[in-house]
C-alpha cells in the first residue's frame, strides 16, 4: 500500500503535488499539457524500452517482413540459404506448437479427458518438429561439408543458423 501523506515529516520527498517517478526520484506533475507528464517532460506513465544495436537490427529485419533477410543477404551458395530458412520454419513452427502445449496443459476450462488427448496430439508434433529439426540441421552440416565453404562462409553459416 503506498502512504500519500502529504506531511513531510512522514513522507520526506512526497511533499503536496510530487510522484515518485520510476527511477525512485520524485517528479512534480505538470499542470501543463495532458497531465500525463512529469516536470522534465518524461511520461508518467507508459514504457520506455532502449534496444541494444544488435536488438534494431532484428527489429528493423522483423518489421520489414522479411525474416530471412539476413540469410539472403549473405554470401553462402542458394543451397546452404534454402537449408537455413528451412531450419528457421521449422524452429518457428516447433515454438508455435510448445506454447500452444503449455496453454492447452494450463487450460482449466477444457475437460481433463479432452485436455489429455489434446496434449498428446500436441506432444506428438512437437517430437516430429524436433526430429524435423535434427534433420534438416544435420543435413545442413552435411551440405556444408560437400560444397567445401570457406571459413568465413562456415562461420556466416553457424551464426544465420543459431540467429
Amino acid at each position: 500500500m503506498i502512504n500519500l501523506d502529504k506531511n513531510p515529516a512522514i513522507s520526506p520527498g512526497l511533499e503536496s503535488g510530487a510522484i515518485p517517478s520510476p527511477a525512485g526520484k520524485a517528479g512534480t506533475i505538470s499542470s501543463s499539457g495532458n497531465g500525463n507528464e512529469v516536470a522534465g517532460g518524461l511520461p508518467s506513465s507508459g514504457i520506455h524500452v532502449d534496444l541494444s544495436p544488435a536488438g534494431r537490427t532484428l527489429s528493423a529485419a522483423g518489421s520489414k517482413g522479411n525474416a530471412n533477410g539476413d540469410i539472403d543477404d549473405s554470401d553462402l551458395p542458394d543451397q546452404i540459404k534454402q537449408a537455413l530458412k528451412r531450419i528457421r520454419e521449422i524452429r518457428a513452427e516447433l515454438q508455435k506448437k510448445q506454447r500452444e502445449l503449455q496453454e492447452v496443459m494450463a487450460d482449466t476450462r477444457m475437460k481433463p479427458d479432452q485436455r489429455k488427448m489434446r496434449v498428446a496430439m500436441l506432444q506428438s508434433e512437437v517430437m516430429s518438429l524436433t526430429a524435423a529439426l535434427h534433420l534438416a540441421s544435420n543435413a545442413l552440416a552435411k551440405l556444408m561439408n560437400e560444397l567445401d565453404l570457406s571459413a568465413e562462409q562456415a562461420m556466416t553459416a553457424g551464426q544465420l543458423m543459431m540467429a
